[in-house]
């Protein structure tokens, strides 16, 4: 059920209309695409900050941006609600994966204070006492956890008449502003080569056309900041699976420093995505005469790009 509500909520993997090749639908479909067009496109300002209903629209289309006060999807402002107001139903994914987490802690916790005991009474070898831990155990499998609701006393600065402040804004990498500029569907108070143009080095442009490369693949790309790489990647999104890929664009280093990064994915069941970027020899002078996008793509497409899955060998799992 879970998963068809999320299918329909993200059925567009990018914030432009798309509509089925079908005659009957074609007149509906106009009227919709034309209000999208030319009266909805989120707005972006200088810091690459979403606020208000564009912050959904971007994440609902794509995955866009991370929300400040939320793991990824903005989802403080209803979690919030719910804590103070007592308003809305059901809980976010966030809430979710805490509460989950908080009670295996709890679940292991008590376990390991049964088997201790059971350990306890068969050295005595008192079967009334292991009789007495197997109920336990029992009932602790049967035990489900309350969620205890917690008001703090500075919750109340953020009540204004009947509702929550809005705190949050989603904040863009800059190379998600740029891919959406390409795709003409938000508003921004700089074009797409005067920004490209301001941020433009060798290091941001090999950024940005990895970006580039596998959102259209059709990946999801998202920061990959938390687990020391570049980028990860997600097949469909977020909300539908693990990020199996992660992408570390490779920069002159040693070997212990790779070993090191593939360990940390490797942690989080993740493979690692090494992807070499090589520049035009001009780069310098190019940039400087860069003044549309035709020229843009011109400097990006000298630029040369290889990928290598890298695997961090085991001497346990490799032997014959």
């Amino acid at each position: 059920m879970k998963r068809a509500k999320n299918s329909q909520r993200y059925r567009d993997p990018l914030p432009i209309g798309v509509t089925a090749l079908s005659p009957l639908s074609w007149a509906l479909a106009a009227a919709a695409m034309a209000w999208q067009f030319w009266t909805y496109r989120p707005k972006i300002d200088e810091k690459f900050r979403v606020y208000g209903p564009d912050m959904l629209f971007l994440w609902n289309h794509g995955f866009f941006g991370k929300g400040v006060l939320s793991r990824s999807e903005p989802t403080w402002l209803e979690r919030t609600r719910r804590r103070v107001l007592g308003q809305g139903s059901p809980y976010t994914d966030e809430e979710m994966v805490a509460q989950r987490r908080k009670a295996r802690t709890q679940f292991k916790q008590k376990r390991k204070q049964l088997d201790e005991l059971e350990n306890f009474y068969k050295r005595k070898n008192d079967k009334a006492g292991l009789e007495e831990v197997e109920k336990k155990r029992h009932e602790l499998t049967l035990e489900q956890p309350e969620r205890v609701q917690i008001v703090r006393p500075e919750d109340t600065e953020l009540v204004v008449g009947s509702d929550i402040q809005q705190l949050e804004y989603v904040q863009l990498m800059p190379e998600e502003v740029l891919f959406l500029q390409l795709l003409d569907c938000v508003r921004t108070k700089t074009d797409f080569v005067s920004l490209f143009r301001s941020l433009a080095s060798r290091e941001f442009c090999s950024r940005f056309l990895v970006y580039y490369y596998y959102r259209t693949l059709g990946w999801v790309v998202k920061s990959g900041l938390k687990f020391s790489c570049d980028f990860i990647l997600y097949e469909r999104g977020p909300v539908f699976q693990h990020s199996q890929y992660a992408v570390k664009i490779a920069t002159p280093g040693t070997w212990l420093e790779t070993c090191s990064m593939s360990r940390v994915v490797g942690s989080v069941k993740k493979r690692l995505i090494l992807v070499f970027v090589r520049p035009p020899p001009d780069f310098d002078q190019r940039v400087k005469c860069l003044t549309d996008k035709r020229s843009v793509f011109a400097l990006l497409n000298d630029f040369m790009l290889d990928e290598v899955s890298f695997t961090r060998w085991s001497a346990g799992r490799e032997r014959e």
